[in-house]
Order: C-alpha cells, then sequence, then structure tokens
C-alpha cells in the first residue's frame, strides 16, 4: 500500500483547508529519526567546515540546487562559519561530462 493511500479522506470543502490537514497529516507520518540524523549529520559537517554535496537527476536535480542554496544562504550569521553547500548539478561542464 502506498504511503499516501493511508491518509484518511479529507473533510474539508474548502480546498485551502483540504491541503492544510493533509500537510498536517503527511507531517505526523515523517520518520523522525531519520530526520534528526540528517539534522546531526549536517550540523557536523558545518562545525568541521565541511561542504555538503547535492545531487539529483531530472526534477530531483532542482531540488537538489534548491537544497544546496537553501543550506548555505540561511545559515550565514555575522562573525561565524557557514555551512558550505555545492549542487553537483549546478555545474553543466562536470554533468555533461559524465553522461
Amino acid at each position: 500500500m502506498a504511503r499516501t493511500e493511508r491518509l484518511r479522506p479529507v473533510k474539508s470543502p474548502n480546498v485551502i483547508d483540504a491541503y492544510f490537514e493533509a500537510v498536517e497529516e503527511l507531517a505526523q507520518l515523517l520518520p523522525r529519526r531519520d530526520i534528526q540524523l540528517i539534522v546531526d549529520i549536517l550540523y557536523e559537517a558545518w562545525q568541521r567546515g565541511r561542504t555538503v554535496f547535492t545531487m539529483g537527476n531530472g526534477g530531483s536535480a532542482s531540488t537538489a540546487s534548491h537544497l544546496a542554496c537553501d543550506l548555505a544562504k540561511c545559515t550565514m550569521v555575522p562573525g561565524r562559519q557557514r555551512l558550505k553547500a555545492l549542487a553537483l548539478v549546478d555545474n553543466v561542464p562536470l554533468v555533461s561530462a559524465w553522461t
């Protein structure tokens, strides 16, 4: 059974309310332990001055690019090191060399 098949039917006739109901229900299904592990890995990378690399294929490439951008810009604090993040898909010569 697909994960979304476990969702209960939406009760609200309003499309906006229905959307938020679905988001709330899906948020409850997120694996918190896995999310915490990702947070810990990113935090350790930041502490050690490492670079986080993201990648994806097709539509996931744009998600990887967006994530790298958000990680790099949203961790900028004056006087502190930032989290270095780079999307491998943003380097067209490199991507074309691999394909």
